[in-house]
């Protein structure tokens, strides 16, 4: 092991703000990230155009790591629909990149701890693979090493075509009180803190849709909830099964896996399959993050 302690020494570097994958709190690590606060719809669009984020979305297109904190409050009077829904991908779309990427790289670095012996670990990095177990809510009563690879199984990302399109159905394309007052896109519920209650709640409910601080961290809790909630644990077995057979992340097939995501069950997933094939989304899957980027980065 000790030839890889320099590599290793440098990715936890990289890696080790990131270490609690469901908090609020946003890393900088090696992306730079530029940031809007759009106080009207004219902002929101004069900074896709400043940092050339133009739409449509073209395949190989390299997509700038702009984190618009929150839809502008004007958002819903965008009365031209085709409009709407194009600046509604192009503020999706980068927090599900970036987001993707800040799981790619934790997912390389438990990889490359995971292929040595517990006890031929430092303490530091066993304590980080531990403490991901925990988050991923992996049964601590599981030895380390099945620990390890239902890790491997959870800690992975999810297509940006099928963010976007769970972000524009749950969301209503931006429209909604939820997104536009909680910063929440994908209608994720919460029984304690932040959130808005739904107008047509039961009135013996007690649940909440959750508030965010951020739309990327609605975005960072909706991946969480998808790669450790005990409902999606199909939808992460069809993607380990794309991971064995070396195939790609296919958006229609896991989608397959979401039936527990709304009570309309198999129509839910049906429409979102609909949603997949849009010729604006399915051409999502073809873009990469720019990565290197001079912006100043999140604050720590």
């Amino acid at each position: 092991m000790g030839a890889l302690m320099p590599l290793m020494a440098g990715l936890w570097l990289l890696l080790s703000s990131v270490a609690a994958p469901a908090g609020e709190r946003l890393p900088a690590g090696a992306l730079h990230v530029i940031e809007i606060t759009p106080a009207n719809v004219a902002e929101l669009e004069a900074a896709f155009q400043t940092h050339g984020l133009h739409w449509p979305i073209e395949p190989e297109q390299t997509i700038p790591p702009l984190e618009v904190k929150r839809l502008p409050p004007d958002f819903p009077q965008i009365h031209d629909i085709p409009r709407r829904k194009g600046l509604f991908v192009r503020v999706v779309l980068p927090l599900a990149l970036m987001e993707n990427q800040r799981l790619r790289e934790q997912r390389a670095l438990a990889e490359l701890f995971l292929r040595y012996p517990p006890e031929r670990l430092g303490t530091r990095y066993r304590a980080w693979l531990e403490r991901l177990m925990d988050d991923y809510r992996i049964p601590r009563q599981w030895d380390f090493q099945r620990r390890g690879r239902e890790l491997m199984v959870r800690l992975d990302e999810v297509p940006v075509e099928l963010v976007v399109a769970q972000a524009a159905m749950e969301s209503g394309w931006g429209t909604s009180r939820f997104a536009l007052h909680g910063n929440a896109l994908f209608g994720q519920w919460t029984w304690s803190g932040p959130g808005l209650r739904p107008s047509e709640a039961d009135p013996d409910s007690t649940h909440k849709v959750r508030a965010f601080p951020s739309l990327r961290a609605s975005l960072r809790a909706y991946l969480h909830n998808l790669n450790s909630g005990r409902a999606y644990a199909r939808f992460r077995a069809l993607r380990a099964e794309l991971r064995a057979g070396g195939q790609v992340l296919d958006p229609e097939r896991l989608a397959q896996g979401l039936e527990a995501y709304s009570a309309r069950g198999m129509a839910y997933v049906r429409e979102l399959e609909r949603m997949l094939r849009r010729p604006e989304l399915a051409r999502l899957g073809r873009v990469s993050l720019l990565l290197g980027s001079t912006a100043r980065p999140i604050p720590g």
